[in-house]
């Protein structure tokens, strides 16, 4: 076991009340653009879905009501499709002492299931059947049998939630940048690292003033003694299952259009559009899905019970931590444990919550690759004097985290968050 120097630590801000430029505000950029291009594909493949299955079709069945009723001919009407079925009839008519062939049935260009509603529409228009068909008076080779609406228009209300994640994303971007965190705003910034002994008291003490609802009252520091075992922030379990759901849902909504347009893969038939927006979501889903499976792996890793010699750690104290497992971790190749301060700063984007995280000091405190010394262990834990407490704010949160993580070679590694709680001076 390879104990880390407390000087590669590293303490930057324990509390910051204004925005930070440099590092934090290139990930932000990066984050904006991710979001962006995101949110873009988004809103690209729900908008063209809408306008070909549903805004199109109505605009020209619109259009056709001004057509010209013009009688035709039925030359040969039948059902095609494997999977998915759509009619497909052809016509004659004359339009200005001009003879013009036809096969619109309707604006509808996709194939749909239920067979028996084509079979339906076949029946009536057999062929040598004499009816009428509309006609585009300045186009007379457009034209179309019914100019109704049809049910299956609707199916390009699906591409509904695309759209909306597109927009809501692009309403998050454009109120991020109109609106400054109200949390963020003041003046002063907390440098508990650079200062003297004496400032960094008074700084810390003004940061308690400042904030109202804090996290501590006279009962929480009565500390009960004896050790108390860690619990994590999140089960594996509930990790699984949530990605699983979000995998079946997702995969669920892009396979009905996959398989709409399996059967003309199969034949060879492309079309580039339809193509060119299922593609990337099936992508997506095909990685959520590897996502779950390796969540489900993780489920079979050892447990790691770990148990600290207090429940409350004051700043500049230490407390001694021991761990094993629950389970065999005789696949554990390295283990480290690391000790973190992470600072939260929440504020709205319009009527969205957004939460900013930087971390101000993390420290390794245990790096192990034997097998005795990975199986079970001791270390301390030791707060810094010059950061600051845990801190439950409206706006800002500090809050203390071990992370425990165990390297399996080709396999999900263990992982854990263990919450602990750092208190102000004794």
């Amino acid at each position: 076991m390879t104990p880390v120097d407390d000087s590669s630590g590293t303490a930057s801000p324990a509390l910051s009340l204004k925005r930070k430029t440099g590092p934090l505000g290139c990930a932000g950029c990066i984050g904006s653009l991710f979001l962006f291009v995101f949110c873009s594909l988004f809103f690209a493949a729900g908008a063209t879905l809408l306008w070909f299955a549903t805004l199109g079709p109505m605009l020209k069945m619109a259009i056709a009501q001004t057509w010209v009723e013009t009688p035709c001919v039925i030359v040969s009407s039948e059902v095609i499709g494997d999977d998915t079925f759509t009619v497909d009839i052809r016509y004659q008519y004359t339009f200005n002492d001009r003879n013009y062939d036809g096969d619109r049935y309707w604006f509808f260009t996709g194939r749909t299931s239920g067979k028996k509603s084509k079979e339906a529409i076949v029946a009536q228009h057999p062929p040598g059947k004499k009816t009428v068909c509309y006609v585009d008076p300045k186009q007379p080779d457009e034209s179309v049998l019914n100019r109704q609406f049809n049910t299956s228009l609707l199916w390009g209300l699906f591409s509904v939630p695309f759209l909306l994640v597109g927009i809501g994303g692009y309403i998050g971007i454009l109120m991020s940048r109109r609106s400054k965190p109200a949390a963020l705003q003041s003046p002063e910034e907390f440098d508990l690292a650079g200062r003297s002994a004496a400032d960094r008291e008074a700084q810390r003490h003004s940061s308690v003033l400042m904030t109202a609802d804090t996290d501590f009252d006279d009962d929480d520091l009565e500390e009960e003694p004896g050790p108390t075992t860690l619990s994590p922030s999140s089960s594996r379990m509930g990790s699984f299952i949530g990605l699983l759901i979000f995998a079946v849902i997702w995969n669920g909504v892009v396979g009905v259009f996959i398989a709409m347009r399996m059967r003309d893969w199969l034949q060879g038939k492309w079309e580039w559009m339809p193509e060119l927006i299922l593609i990337p979501f099936g992508l997506i889903g095909l990685l959520i899905l590897f996502g779950a499976f390796h969540t489900f792996l993780a489920l079979f890793n050892p447990v790691p019970v770990l148990t600290l010699s207090r429940r409350l750690i004051p700043l500049g104290g230490t407390a001694n931590l021991s761990w094993n497992f629950q389970g065999s971790p005789r696949g554990i190749r390295m283990l480290k444990i690391t000790l973190k301060g992470t600072e939260e700063a929440t504020y709205t984007r319009g009527t969205d919550t957004h939460t900013d995280r930087s971390t101000f000091y993390e420290q390794v405190f245990v790096e192990a690759s034997e097998p005795a010394q990975i199986e079970q262990g001791q270390a301390t834990v030791e707060i810094p004097t010059d950061t600051m407490h845990s801190l439950n704010g409206r706006h800002n949160k500090i809050v203390w985290q071990i992370h425990f993580e165990g390297e399996i070679p080709n396999w999900p590694n263990v992982t854990a968050t263990f919450p602990i709680r750092v208190v102000p001076h004794e």
